[in-house]
């Protein structure tokens, strides 16, 4: 495994169900889409990745070189998935007022699972995947 893409969430979970199985997050599938605005604001946000031209404006509570190292990053990340063919909302939940979705992502060469939390303004303040 490469660890620069090792997710430290999915090793301390995957720990932590080996120790307690009442522990284990939950398994996510699909689930209906209440809100195709959020889905069609995830594709735009998407877009802007593959160009390497995410807006600061989109984001709160991020250090100055978040949207940098973003734009920089995700363009080679997206081109090596090739083109989506399918976004499919798994989880939805609401910690606050912020709201959180889950997606799964098919791609031509794999699935990602992206998290996006938006504050009520609509600025995102986590915008991460990982491959599924």
């Amino acid at each position: 495994m490469d660890l620069i893409s090792a997710s430290l969430d999915v090793i301390v979970d995957g720990i932590a169900a080996i120790m307690n199985p009442a522990l284990a997050p939950p398994t996510l599938s699909a689930t209906a889409d209440q809100e195709p605005n959020v889905t069609a604001r995830l594709r735009q946000l998407l877009q802007a990745s593959r160009a390497g031209k995410l807006s600061p404006d989109e984001c709160a509570y991020r250090w100055p070189g978040f949207v940098d190292t973003l734009n920089k990053s995700h363009p080679e990340r997206l081109a090596q998935l090739g083109d989506e063919t399918r976004v499919q909302l798994v989880n939805r939940e609401e910690r606050g007022d912020d709201r959180v979705y889950t997606y799964d992502i098919e791609f031509a060469t794999k699935t990602i699972r992206l998290t996006i939390t938006l504050i009520p303004d609509g600025r995102v303040t986590e915008y991460w995947w990982r491959e599924k």
